[in-house]
């Protein structure tokens, strides 16, 4: 069998080269690790949070929680609420979907105070592009106690708010 030899003044020139790669890459580690690390303290999406969005996050089961009230006085009734798409199939636009107050770039795992709020967005026709950047519906906001195939949470007859 054949041996691989190697070098060792070609050894020597490349180990600078294999320093400096090494280095840059713990350096792309470290921070992509730090950004992603980063806590969240409320005030960010701020902005964003409105009374429905108060009222969804202090429910973490609507149809089994005593906190329900907020959410059950909402049954029914058009609501506007702004956040993030979060995808349930692949594709560029989509009909139905999940909102959420934080993005989807955001491990919802790795930040404080557990995963955020989110509900189901169903549109009432148009399918809208998915964007990294928060998006505005109005729908009408359904408490799905029976839970049947979809989430506790959702808003029906949903439109972009313009």
């Amino acid at each position: 069998m054949g041996r691989l030899y190697i070098n060792k003044v070609d050894y020597q020139l490349w180990a600078p080269i294999r320093q400096l790669l090494f280095l840059c890459g713990m350096i792309l580690c470290i921070s992509g690790s730090l950004h992603a690390q980063t806590p969240h303290n409320g005030t960010v999406h701020e902005p964003a949070m409105n009374d429905t969005w108060r009222a969804i996050n202090t429910v973490s089961q609507p149809s089994t929680s005593g906190n329900a009230t907020a959410v059950k006085a909402l049954q029914n009734k058009t609501v506007n609420l702004a956040g993030y798409m979060i995808p349930i199939e692949s594709g560029l636009s989509h009909k139905r979907f999940m909102l959420s107050l934080l993005p989807i770039m955001q491990c919802m795992f790795c930040g404080q105070n557990g995963i955020p709020p989110m509900v189901e967005v169903v549109m009432k026709d148009d399918a809208v592009p998915f964007s990294d950047f928060p998006v505005e519906i109005l729908g009408r906001l359904y408490v799905n106690v029976k839970a049947d195939g979809g989430m506790e949470i959702q808003l029906l007859d949903a439109e972009l708010y313009q």
